[in-house]
């Protein structure tokens, strides 16, 4: 078992390593954030995809890459001042987006008395 875990470790370390790198070489590292992919599901990574993140923000790639990533709500590190957003080894280049949020219906519950309603004479 610990052995596995050691076989794990160097590609676990090279990625945080590329992630960590690629937000430093930004520069302004500080402004970036985690945040989780809640649509589109599944994401897939391909160019022109609006992106919308679990704190409300909204998203275009505007990289126009091909992917096919078939990630389910990833977390990703999003740098607005820079534009980027990193997932993995991937790099996006974003831009805000306007498009807006997709809206949930609240559906309430009904009882059989309000669906059938008696005769009225």
């Amino acid at each position: 078992m610990r052995l596995q875990r050691m076989a794990a470790w160097p590609s676990t370390f090279c990625a945080s390593l590329v992630v960590v790198g690629v937000a430093a070489s930004l520069g302004h590292a500080e402004n970036c954030y985690k945040a989780m992919i809640q649509d589109p599901t599944p994401f897939l990574g391909n160019g022109g995809e609006t992106i919308v993140l679990s704190d409300g923000t909204s998203w275009k790639n505007i990289n126009y890459q091909y992917l096919y990533l078939y990630q389910y709500h990833p977390t990703v590190l999003i740098c607005p001042s820079e534009g980027k957003m990193i997932l993995g080894k991937h790099a996006f280049d974003v831009v805000p987006s306007l498009a807006p949020r997709p809206k949930r219906t609240v559906r309430s519950k009904w009882t059989p008395s309000e669906e059938i309603a008696p005769p009225q004479k």
